[in-house]
């Protein structure tokens, strides 16, 4: 009896023991099985997972998945299950363990759609040990998920659509719909048909709106009138619209920045007027270069609500709202004929940021960057003028622009790197009159960890007003010394 008692004995420890090792040696790259289904809960073959975001265990802010990550950010197809293998990252940076990632399922038979899932549900590694050792046992009596949730695609509604100049007799080719609920550019899953029309069977359930571009050659563009309509799964909506030649808008700067201009950059969106902002719209991108006499101009836009900002050396855009938040665009109305404008214009502000080493001394060759943001259409923000990119250039090619490259082309724009003197003097920031995060750090030597502010993260804080020199010093940690880790 007693033989039998330590054998089970026995047994039992060894199986804790399996449990707590392979708690404590969890594989550096885990992999996600990710099940797509239809609305009826069957398989989705064939569609592509595009994973964009990851989030930490137990909460914290979204960290944008880029190519430098342990694990590339790359398109998976699913199998004849539905099932998608998507590799991620264990640890997004530091100890930071990954908890849910967010990604899109694309297939030419349904709406596209963001998803985010659980895909770690483990206790992180900074948790008591009895509930890392505990979790395998639940695992194992289905107490607990092993696997993220499904994702359910739905059916989208049908829309044709075809446009002409003159006569519906004459259909144009090489047309280029804008949808409200899809994005762009999407060429790839329209259809064409040799009388001019394009057919999609990818709209999303609800109201929507429409508009049609066409790029005839010659350097011009027309637009149609923005429709509005129902979509409804697997019913067809049908519009043949009219093109009118696109408006231009020209404009320059005051009066308040000084001439020459040298460095500058206007950058507009352009949203249809007859729908609200703070939702997904119609919008159009552009920037231009800004002359030396502060003149600039946008030759083919289309009618709507004009939202603008602008900087060139020495002076930023005024905030539209003068507001404590976002700093805002400043707002103008194209209608049915070109426009003229005057961008309003303040100077920026200079911080010259002193870099020590965890003993006070210098620190040269450290990178102190900041990123002011710009909200744009009452629904999203970003760095201030660093995205620019054209809609006339993209939407032609019917491919997503590399945005690494995009992002690449400004992003050391509000940066600098500090001298022998562990002195870095960033400069053309636009002006807040309140505290901004800004980092520093260099291959050796990091911020401390800030936990003032809700998410961790290794950022300093400085008063930024305008016209002056902001001064501050910070003290790096060799890195190492401490390691973010999700929430407990």
């Amino acid at each position: 009896m007693k033989q039998r008692f330590f054998i089970s004995l026995f047994a039992f420890a060894a199986v804790i023991g399996i449990l707590a090792l392979a708690v404590l040696t969890t594989p550096p790259n885990p992999t996600a099985f990710i099940k797509v289904l239809d609305a009826a809960g069957q398989p989705v073959p064939g569609a592509i997972v595009k994973t964009y975001a990851l989030r930490p265990k137990n909460g914290g802010a979204d960290y944008f998945w880029t190519d430098r990550m342990s694990v590339k950010p790359l398109p998976v197809r699913t199998d004849r299950s539905g099932i998608a293998r998507v590799p991620f990252p264990h640890y997004i940076l530091e100890k930071l363990e990954t908890g849910e990632i967010s990604f899109t399922v694309n297939h030419p038979d349904f709406c596209k759609d963001h998803f985010v899932r659980n895909v770690a549900f483990a206790p992180p590694e900074n948790a008591v040990l009895w509930k890392r050792v505990a979790h395998p046992v639940l695992v194992l009596l289905k107490r607990a998920p092993a696997r993220p949730d499904a994702v359910r695609l739905k059916h989208g509604g049908i829309l044709r659509v075809s446009a002409f100049v003159e006569s519906k007799d004459k259909l144009l080719t090489n047309i280029h719909p804008q949808v409200s609920s899809i994005d762009l550019p999407e060429t790839n899953f329209w259809q064409d048909s040799p009388d001019g029309w394009r057919t999609t069977r990818r709209v999303n359930e609800g109201s929507n709106a429409l508009r049609i571009a066409w790029f005839p050659g010659d350097g011009k563009i027309w637009f149609s009138d923005v429709v509005s309509f129902l979509a409804k799964p697997s019913q067809t909506n049908e519009f043949q619209l009219q093109l009118r030649p696109a408006l231009r808008l020209a404009g320059k700067l005051d009066d308040a920045a000084l001439r020459p201009i040298t460095g500058g950059r206007v950058q507009l969106h352009v949203v249809p007027t007859n729908m609200p902002t703070g939702t997904d719209a119609l919008h159009w991108e552009s920037t231009r270069t800004i002359n030396a006499d502060g003149t600039f101009a946008f030759e083919s836009l289309p009618p709507g609500r004009v939202e603008v900002i602008a900087i060139c050396d020495g002076f930023v855009s005024v905030d539209g709202s003068k507001a404590t938040g976002l700093r805002l665009p400043q707002v103008f109305t194209l209608d049915e004929t070109n426009l003229d404008i005057v961008v309003k214009m303040e100077p920026t502000a200079t911080c010259e940021i002193t870099v020590q080493d965890d003993q006070g001394h210098p620190l040269p060759g450290a990178d102190v960057a900041f990123w002011p943001n710009v909200q744009w259409e009452g629904r999203f923000s970003t760095i201030f003028a660093r995205d620019s990119f054209n809609w006339e250039d993209i939407l032609p090619t019917g491919h997503a622009p590399d945005w690494d490259s995009v992002v690449l082309s400004h992003n050391h724009q509000f940066g600098a790197t500090t001298d022998a003197r562990g002195v870095a003097v960033v400069s053309n920031l636009p002006a807040f009159n309140r505290e901004e995060p800004f980092s520093a750090g260099n291959a050796n030597y990091e911020m401390s960890i800030d936990r003032s502010h809700g998410d961790e993260g290794r950022n300093d804080r400085i008063r930024v007003q305008a016209g002056v020199t902001n001064r501050t010093t910070v003290k790096l940690l060799k890195k190492g010394t401490e390691l973010m880790r999700p929430k407990k």
